[in-house]
């Protein structure tokens, strides 16, 4: 008897990226059993600092990082929790959007962004980068 492998997915905040990408060796991401880290696919240059969205766009390829739609329906559903549109941007709400679709994990660097998604998510789901690194035991 053959037992399928299980996969845990991690959606990561675009920051959240950068930040892991600064403090892991190369390929940390892309060799962790187990787990496949993706992000929403919207990804708008406006919505970064200088330098920021090149430097993103180059690691989600070396670490091979799938981009993911959200569901329009989604992030219309979490645009109706009272605040939301005024707390987040719109790549965070979209980040939300495709972990509650894939039923992953949402790792951030933003306290704003997880404690909207706390709202919607399981607040079991929602992961500091000190929570990611510790469960997946990324090094």
């Amino acid at each position: 008897m053959t037992i399928a492998a299980i996969t845990v997915v991690v959606v990561l905040d675009p920051f959240m990226l950068l930040a892991l990408a600064s403090d892991l060796p190369v390929g940390s991401l892309k060799s962790c059993p187990g787990v496949t880290f993706v992000m929403s696919d919207h990804l708008l240059p406006n919505d970064f600092p200088v330098g920021a969205y090149d430097e993103l766009r180059r690691i989600i390829l070396r670490e091979q990082i799938d981009l993911l739609p959200a569901s329009t329906m989604v992030i219309s559903s979490i645009l109706d929790v009272p605040k939301m549109k005024q707390a987040l941007l719109l790549h965070q709400i979209s980040s939300i959007a495709v972990a509650m679709q894939a039923e992953a994990f949402l790792a951030s660097e933003c306290p704003g962004l997880r404690r909207r998604a706390a709202e919607v998510l399981k607040p079991s789901a929602v992961l500091c980068k000190t929570m990611l690194l510790q469960q997946f035991n990324l090094k």
